[in-house]
């Protein structure tokens, strides 16, 4: 049951990345905890996006940046500025 499942908040301004963890395999009764919290936007989060092996997330904002995750040490490896928002990573 080690699932992380990526939820932002993309309606909020706070700019958090929250990573949910399942707690267990009951589809009726399921539960869920928050594992890890990500955040250096400074705006709304618009999209993210997990590499394929999962030990990675790069998030885009309207805060004009994107950021690339090391999910596993939950630190920053890269983060990038544009002159528009973000919308698609």
């Amino acid at each position: 049951m080690d699932c992380l499942l990526p939820f932002s908040f993309p309606g909020l301004i706070d700019g958090y990345i929250m990573l949910w963890k399942r707690e267990n395999d009951d589809l009726e009764n399921e539960s869920w905890t928050c594992e890890k919290s990500l955040r250096r936007h400074v705006e709304d989060v618009s999209d993210l996006n997990w590499s394929a092996d999962g030990a990675f997330i790069v998030s885009g904002s309207v805060d004009n940046s994107a950021v690339l995750w090391d999910v596993k040490k939950v630190t920053i490896l890269i983060k990038l500025c544009h002159w528009f928002s973000i919308i698609s990573v």
